[in-house]
């Protein structure tokens, strides 16, 4: 009695929870993943209610193991409940006036036909106690031999199968098609965990194995022998030329067996030269050849004698019986993407007015302005399933530490004071508190979802451990915890005039801020958590693929600087690898934990003055020791700064905080003027469209005229940083 909207609904909503078990039927679903509105809830519960009304008098039935009767009064009595013998007989009623009499015929007999079957095995097996897939297993094979009486709706009919379960009798003319090499007979391997002199020994034990390649093979020959002795008066065997990847298909060795019984035989070739008219039988094939035929004709500009007759006998065709889906063919071999923009005025629409995104939507933008189009301006999102999600790890690992960071603040500790045993103790409280808040979206039931959890704990009291040591290596402070760019940056530093009168209004959130003060500066350290292994990249940066970092450095420098008197100065923006890495060791490289440490430097850019140097490592700064365990900084044997050290003079670090403004300006300029081409960014072997979902939707090709990829030129790291100057001077 369900409509097929209130089914979808169901459902999606326990693909979604993860909701497994009928035992939970019995209580209120209250978890409510984000997607779904409290309505939606009311109306998933009463579907609930009204399954658990249903099934809830038979259940013990089926859980124990009840006699083979008791099940199945139990299967008719929800039967009855869902009145399934009225909605057969009205399926039938609908069918007979649709004049599909097959489909009445067997809607008018099943329920009678099931009800007879359940009734005979209560009768024939009634006292017998069976567990459920027991039950399962009789039910099936009594319906497998049940058969619907249906008048045939023609004399004659083809019977398609494989030739291993197909059972044939007084067949005429047999086709056996797809004969290839590999799949007649088919293929198979000897791959196992038992040897052939084991398999020897449990046979003569009794033990009852799976045939053999050798034996499996006789068997293939048997059936082949079959299938070709069936028909009485022909048998045609085909093969294709081409496979499923376009390469060239390799007949079976079957197809020269049968040339040496019977010389006289000669292969066909179709397909070919043959005028299309001859092997065209169906509409299917006139649709597929007037379509092979229109892509040769554009590929080639012209067509031989014979297949320029037959396209156009086909275009005559369609356009007198078919001129709809004529169109449509010719439509799509003729298709030439163009750039998509919508109005100005469906862009404010959407958008409220004035545009107000976060940084990271403004990244996704610059990656593919379609693809943001569809995320986000007309919200269309993927059917999510309970299990954990790469965004779902990164939300708890950001929820973890933000807790975690606030009790160490709430206990009145700093996190160069806080004991090892607290930070532990703090931490469990943290992780704890957030799963408690995470189980009301999610259901934590699975095998999966527990060793998840297990590791995403492990991965939290690892990155705990090197952040503490991190932060104890230097001067720089946490200040700030997922701090919102609104509490510290006056709006005017986050809106941006457009040439339409309209604003470009930013927002979004530092993970965590340190600062340093001296007498007369403040230095800004801005650290981003992230789930996966990035760096901060100058190339990227300077596409508008990766502006994050750098904007939220700038704003967090204007934002600290109109509460104090001291000038506040960018020191280090930083990524940092929310990881519990492997790493491999030996007694030349000292201590475990030392290379675990290592491997968990943050990746980003560092302000080259001595005094930020020496505030985030100072037994570095200081000369005891040549490379830094918790930043990238080597030192020379001069004792200067290495080449390959991340670090950058105060003059590039402005440069680049500018040019982001300059970039944001631009993408808000383009994003207002409705520019939402299908253009994904192509740079080297990366592109737009490899963490895509959205491909099925916009459709892009890059074989399709008008679609290709908007492919972003290297520059080489030393000119960057000229031309980010050039591009925002002009």
């Amino acid at each position: 009695g369900l409509t097929t909207e209130q089914v979808d609904l169901f459902d999606s909503y326990l693909y979604r929870s993860g909701i497994r078990g009928f035992e939970k039927y019995a209580h209120i679903f209250t978890v409510r993943p984000s997607e779904f509105e409290e309505e939606e809830l009311s109306q998933i519960n009463e579907i609930r209610s009204m399954l658990y009304e249903a099934f809830a008098p038979v259940t013990d039935i089926f859980k124990k193991d009840s006699t083979v009767l008791e099940k199945s009064e139990g299967l008719l009595r929800i039967m009855e409940h869902f009145s399934v013998e009225e909605k057969c007989a009205h399926a039938a009623e609908e069918y007979i006036e649709n004049k599909e009499q097959v489909k009445a015929q067997e809607y008018g007999q099943i329920y009678t036909m099931i009800a007879d079957l359940l009734d005979k095995m209560g009768s024939i097996l009634g006292e017998e106690q069976v567990s459920v897939k027991e039950y399962t297993d009789l039910l099936r094979s009594a319906v497998e031999a049940a058969k619907i009486g249906v008048i045939p709706p023609m004399v004659d009919g083809v019977v398609i199968g494989d030739i291993e379960r197909t059972r044939l009798e007084d067949i005429k003319v047999l086709f056996f098609i797809g004969v290839m090499d590999g799949a007649i007979p088919k293929s198979g391997n000897d791959a196992g965990i038992l040897s052939q002199n084991e398999r020897n020994i449990l046979a003569e034990s009794g033990f009852e194995l799976a045939p053999t390649q050798r034996q499996r093979s006789f068997m293939q020959r048997f059936y082949l022998y079959r299938i070709l002795t069936k028909a009485s008066e022909k048998v045609y065997i085909t093969y294709p030329s081409l496979d499923g990847e376009g390469s060239t298909a390799k007949r079976s060795y079957l197809i020269s067996v049968i040339l040496k019984m019977f010389p006289a035989l000669k292969v066909q070739t179709y397909m070919k030269k043959e005028n299309p008219l001859v092997w065209m039988s169906t509409r299917r094939e006139c649709k597929d050849t007037l379509i092979l035929l229109l892509r040769q004709l554009v590929d080639y500009g012209s067509l031989e004698e014979e297949k320029a007759a037959a396209l156009h006998s086909l275009l005559s065709y369609y356009g007198k019986h078919h001129k709809e889906e004529g169109e449509k063919i010719l439509e799509g071999i003729f298709f030439n993407h163009e750039t998509d923009v919508i109005a100005k005025s469906v862009m404010s629409a959407i958008n409220g007015g004035d545009i107000q995104i976060s940084v990271s939507r403004l990244e996704q933008y610059a990656t593919c302005a379609y693809r943001y189009f569809l995320q986000y301006a007309l919200s269309l999102q993927e059917k999510r399933t309970n299990a954990f999600q790469s965004y779902d790890i990164g939300n708890l690992y950001h929820e973890a530490l933000e807790r975690f960071s606030q009790k160490i603040k709430d206990s009145g500790e700093s996190w160069f004071s806080v004991t090892d045993e607290k930070t532990a103790f703090l931490l469990d409280e943290a992780i704890r508190e957030t799963m408690e808040q995470m189980k009301q979206t999610q259901v934590f039931d699975s095998a999966r979802d527990s060793f998840v959890l297990m590791m995403m704990k492990n991965t939290l009291k690892r990155t705990v451990w090197a952040l503490m040591k991190q932060v104890r290596a230097g001067k720089f402070e946490p200040k700030g915890f997922e701090v919102q760019l609104s509490e510290i940056s006056s709006l005017s530093s986050l809106t941006y005039e457009l040439s339409d009168h309209s604003r470009l209004s930013l927002n979004g959130v530092i993970d965590r801020l340190d600062t340093y003060e001296t007498e007369d500066k403040v230095y800004v350290k801005i650290l981003d958590y992230k789930s996966g292994n990035k760096d901060l990249d100058l190339l990227s940066l300077y596409y508008g693929l990766q502006i994050q970092l750098v904007f939220y450095a700038g704003a967090a420098v204007e934002g600290l600087q109109q509460s104090t008197d001291k000038e506040v100065l960018p020191g280090a923006m930083m990524y940092y690898h929310i990881d519990d890495p492997l790493v491999e060791s030996s007694s030349e490289d000292g201590d475990i934990a030392d290379r675990i440490l290592r491997s968990l430097k943050p990746k980003g850019e560092i302000f080259a003055a001595d005094e930020v140097i020496e505030a985030m490592d100072g037994d570095f700064a200081k000369g005891k020791i040549v490379a830094s365990d918790v930043y990238d900084m080597k030192k020379n044997k001069d004792g200067s700064l290495s080449k390959t050290s991340r670090v950058m003079s105060g003059e590039d670090i402005s440069t680049m905080i500018s040019f982001v403004k300059h970039k944001v300006h631009v993408l808000g300029e383009a994003m207002a003027s409705g520019q939402i081409a299908v253009d994904p960014y192509a740079m080297g072997d990366k592109n737009g469209c490899t963490y895509c979902s959205y491909r099925s939707v916009c459709g892009f090709d890059p074989g399709l005229d008008g679609y290709d990829y908007r492919k972003l030129k290297k520059i080489p790291k030393e000119d960057l940083l000229a031309k980010m100057k050039e591009e925002e001077d002009a």
